[in-house]
């Protein structure tokens, strides 16, 4: 599939969305964006899945995930833990108290039933993300289509009944486990990675009739009226839905997605996994060194918030592209005269 810079710039709506979220409270729910999130991710499993590239083997392709996201994933902890974590240095009982808790989280499995919360706590979607995901593609290998049809649909049923109605809520709210075995945060990646993965085929089909038989007027109308449907519809889960709806528009390159499928944004798939990573890094200062912003509302804290975040997320990627270069070189030289 052809690369779609509207998706990439989907993403970085989707997090700052979610750190604002846990700032001070976004427009969006930070728990729908997530979920929204993990969607898109389902639909980008299957591409990866019938792209070949992975040659049906799913270590393969989690390995791969890992090796693009772990090093910034291991740099934003270091610094977190450095950061917020040096002082303990003066007890050195507390400092390997805190390191050995650290552990699961280092190995990215907190929040799937091994280990609750950790010190980046914003980053249990991406755990969950990772062994869900892994999972779910090797279902793929065994049997595409009994994964697609019937192990998806049931798992996405199952998963958005449980947190609407098992505790008479109807949210997403319960992070309790299920059995001491699988926790709330691992099912709600399954169920809504089964749902971006039914809607594959249906999607592509939206999206190649959006592309081939609506013309640029209709299809720019249609997404608009998406867009103030989902805005009413932001509280329930037909949100899912309008959304699953919106993605074919941003595939098919027409609509109001077109005004943002260009190149500028080719660094969103990068820039959104820098600010995910490092958000708890910018809300920690903000809340525990700048008091003087109590005196601003809500609103105009989350507008100092956006910017101070995006700054830190580029400076971040920054030091970090060059970190690693430095670090494949001395590889390199090592290799080289051995």
């Amino acid at each position: 599939m052809e690369r779609n810079y509207s998706i990439d710039f989907l993403k970085i709506l989707f997090a700052l969305s979610i750190a604002c979220g846990h700032f001070k409270g976004s427009v969006l729910s930070s728990d729908l964006i997530v979920e929204l999130f993990f969607i898109l991710s389902g639909f980008f499993l299957v591409n990866s899945f019938y792209s070949g590239k992975y040659h049906g083997d799913a270590l393969s392709y989690t390995a791969s995930r890992l090796k693009r996201i772990y090093p910034y994933y291991l740099l934003a902890f270091l610094i977190l833990f450095i950061s917020f974590k040096s002082a303990d240095l003066l007890h050195p009982i507390r400092f390997l108290s805190d390191f050995a808790n650290a552990v699961p989280e280092v190995l990215l499995v907190q929040s799937i039933g091994v280990f609750s919360g950790g010190i980046n706590y914003p980053l249990w979607q991406l755990s969950t993300l990772i062994v869900a995901s892994h999972i779910l593609f090797a279902l793929m290998t065994k049997d595409d289509q009994i994964t697609l049809n019937v192990i998806c649909p049931l798992t996405a049923i199952c998963s958005f009944t449980y947190f609407s109605n098992a505790f008479g809520t109807h949210t997403v709210e319960y992070w309790g486990g299920v059995g001491n075995f699988l926790s709330g945060p691992l099912i709600r990646a399954f169920g809504a990675l089964c749902l971006g993965m039914m809607v594959h085929r249906p999607l592509l089909a939206l999206s190649e009739f959006i592309r081939t038989k609506l013309s640029d007027c209709a299809a720019f109308l249609l997404s608009a009226l998406l867009i103030v449907l989902f805005w009413l519809a932001r509280d329930s889960y037909a949100a899912h839905l309008l959304f699953i709806v919106f993605l074919a528009f941003c595939l098919s390159g027409k609509g109001i997605p077109a005004l943002f499928n260009h190149k500028f944004f080719a660094c969103g798939e990068k820039l959104s996994l820098a600010i995910y990573l490092n958000q708890a890094a910018v809300i920690f200062p903000t809340y525990h060194n700048m008091p003087f912003l109590a005196r601003f509302s809500d609103t105009v804290q989350t507008l100092l918030f956006i910017p101070a975040m995006l700054l830190f997320a580029v400076l971040f990627l920054f030091i970090a592209n060059h970190l690693f270069a430095w670090i494949r070189a001395q590889m390199d030289k090592t290799s080289i005269v051995a």
